[in-house]
């Protein structure tokens, strides 16, 4: 990756790298990888919660390793959450756009919350300054026409007055801010005019290989544990989830790592803390580009993958569509968009659906767990799903 130097007595944090003296004391000056990167790296691929095998392939030592993980990333401004490949769950990840009635727009986080039960919702937010809602299902393979007969039926209901449903081949997550901020200060060095020169690694949206369905319920427990806390030891999860600690471990190793249910661990730059609700310190937008063609798709993913605040970029079954979602310093955030506005011609402009998320209005759940059977796996019975909401309606209707 291309960088200038600023003031070459600091770290190069801009590429990843650091200076450091020759070996033998001399003057020449070498470009090393920066340790905490080397780290990241590592910890995206196999996880925190081993922090010998990090030693091991970082070459760190491991107390070290421990110390930065808690004193510099866990309990700072860094966030670890597992990737959980939904393809190999035979589950279709389904990108929604959804503008509510305003009889239940004040009511929407509930019926989320209702949704995340009965209807495969991992993920919502309100949107500014539409005031409409971006959301992730995740229903089973062979079902999103099922899925989206279902969302027919919530407009037929009264509760939303339009809807709009994009399967996705994937979600990626690119991580390149790794390569732009110093954990241990907190500072980002970014050379925007450097970027241009940056190589940039676009993985491709592959399925997993079809194969019978292998994943069973203690698996899927176990996975929800570790969205909610990666750190756990298994020994706390066993406890949790009352199971013998041999088996949990056997699931862990076998099927959790074994069958690669877990794609990576996404390491997530984040400023936010519980106690700063009222303060907004980043800001959060969704870009969606529509009616795309392959060379527009493909010049899309380059440049938000060169972007250090891009949090997650997906693309379409169909290959038309494309979404991106940046997470902004507030200090960062309109050059960030100047350099974005810079390098999108007028022509995807006018294709372009953007908004701010509303912190104060957004939810992330664990994966729909409760929809799995020992008997039928997978499960959506859309007349029993749609009784639920068409409850609901009544029960708003009696206390009018």
């Amino acid at each position: 990756m291309a960088f200038r130097f600023v003031n070459l007595e600091k770290r190069a944090v801009s590429s990843g790298l650091e200076l450091v003296q020759g070996a033998k004391g001399g003057d020449e000056t070498l470009l090393v990888e920066h340790p905490y990167l080397r780290m990241l790296r590592v910890i995206e691929r196999i996880g925190p919660r081993n922090c010998s095998a990090i030693s091991r392939m970082t070459g760190i030592p491991t107390e070290t390793v421990r110390y930065r993980l808690n004193k510099h990333l866990i309990n700072r401004d860094i966030a670890i959450n597992p990737s959980i490949d939904y393809d190999r769950l035979d589950l279709t990840i389904a990108w929604l756009n959804l503008e509510f009635e305003d009889a239940y727009r004040t009511e929407a986080p509930e019926l989320f919350n209702v949704l995340s039960r009965v209807g495969y919702l991992v993920y919502y937010s309100r949107t500014t300054p539409s005031g409409d809602f971006a959301a992730i299902a995740v229903p089973p393979k062979g079902r999103v026409s099922g899925y989206e007969t279902f969302l027919k039926g919530l407009v037929d209901l009264g509760f939303l007055r339009s809807y709009r449903l994009k399967e996705l081949a994937g979600l990626n997550y690119p991580g390149v801010w790794m390569n732009h901020y110093d954990p241990a200060t907190g500072n980002w060095m970014i050379d925007w005019e450097g970027l241009e020169q940056s190589e940039v690694e676009v993985p491709e949206f592959e399925g997993s290989p079809a194969s019978q369905l292998v994943v069973d319920q203690a698996d899927l427990f176990i996975l929800k544990e570790l969205q909610v806390n990666v750190t756990q030891p298994l020994v706390q999860i066993a406890r949790k989830l009352r199971m013998d600690p041999r088996s949990l471990s056997y699931h862990y190793r076998d099927h959790i790592l074994g069958k690669r249910l877990i794609k990576k661990h996404v390491i997530q730059w984040q400023r936010e803390r519980p106690s700063d609700k009222d303060r907004i310190l980043v800001l959060r937008e969704f870009w969606q580009f529509r009616d795309l063609k392959s060379r527009e798709l493909e010049y899309l993913r380059r440049l938000f993958n060169r972007i250090p605040f891009t949090l997650l970029e997906a693309v379409s079954a169909d290959q038309t569509f494309y979404l991106a979602q940046t997470v902004a310093p507030l200090e960062y955030y309109i050059t960030m968009l100047n350099y974005i506005r810079q390098h999108i011609t007028s022509e995807l402009i006018s294709r372009l659906t953007s908004g701010l998320v509303d912190p104060s209005c957004a939810g992330a759940y664990s994966l729909p767990y409760e929809m799995f059977s020992k008997r039928e796996g997978w499960m959506f019975k859309l007349e029993r799903s749609l009784s639920i909401f068409h409850d609901i309606v009544v029960s708003v209707e009696n206390h009018e």
